[in-house]
């Protein structure tokens, strides 16, 4: 025993630099696979964001057509439930005014993949940008659920309700196209129009409800597009 602890005692140095080399090794291949791995994950970060700012953009395009509908909608609305039908033969175009008003039916489809992408395979970690991750949750998990629950009722009151009495009654098919020539009936319109004008009144609220959703929704969209531009930029 006494001749090992002797020899340690000689070849300590020897030993101590054996050992050294093997934990800076140990220590470098650590370092190395944790650079590697954050190689990785800025890469997919990177991605990520390129994919979001896509998806966000189409998002927005889509935003600003299904505003400017609902908005002609909620203009024509206005119409036929605070005027009667002589003012409104005398002033406006028929076929136009239905024409806006049934693009209340008009409907915005938020795309999820880029979403579902992160959520599914447990990459919101890597989003690094503050408040990022809030943000996506309020505007995909939130925002565009209540949305979406707005417009189901919204399609109830115009694809069937303001339809039956604009095609069934007044018996105008909206948006013909210039090849069919397609007018609005006036003696019809006029038989017809308190039933408009009732279906117009059940259908204003909730066609306001849907456009202060969509300029919530426009407003949260163009943060986030700011936000991964920024990250894109880095």
């Amino acid at each position: 025993m006494k001749a090992i602890f002797s020899h340690i005692r000689d070849h300590w140095i020897k030993y101590s630099l054996e050992t050294l080399v093997v934990m800076v090794g140990i220590l470098g291949a650590y370092a190395l696979n944790n650079w590697n791995d954050q190689r990785k994950d800025t890469k997919i970060e990177l991605e990520i964001y390129a994919e979001l700012n896509a998806s966000l953009k189409s998002d927005s395009v889509k935003l600003v057509q299904t505003i400017e509908k609902l908005q002609l909608c909620e203009s024509g609305l206005k119409i036929i439930i605070f005027n009667n039908y002589d003012d409104i033969i005398r002033t406006e175009n028929l076929e136009e005014l239905l024409n806006n008003i049934m693009f209340g039916a008009w409907s915005f489809f938020p795309k999820y993949g880029t979403w579902e992408q992160i959520t599914n395979n447990n990459q919101m970690y890597l989003l690094n940008a503050d408040g990022m991750i809030s943000k996506l949750v309020e505007l995909y998990d939130y925002k565009y659920q209540r949305y979406i629950n707005i417009d189901n009722i919204i399609d109830d009151k115009y694809q069937y309700a303001m339809m039956k009495v604009v095609a069934g009654d007044i018996e105008y098919i909206p948006e013909i196209t210039e090849e069919i020539e397609n007018v609005v009936n006036p003696d019809q319109f006029k038989q017809h129009f308190k039933k408009l004008s009732q279906a117009g009144r059940e259908a204003y609220n909730i066609t306001g409800a849907a456009l202060a959703s969509l300029t919530e929704i426009q407003i949260e969209v163009h943060e986030l597009l700011l936000m991964t531009r920024n990250e894109l930029k880095k």
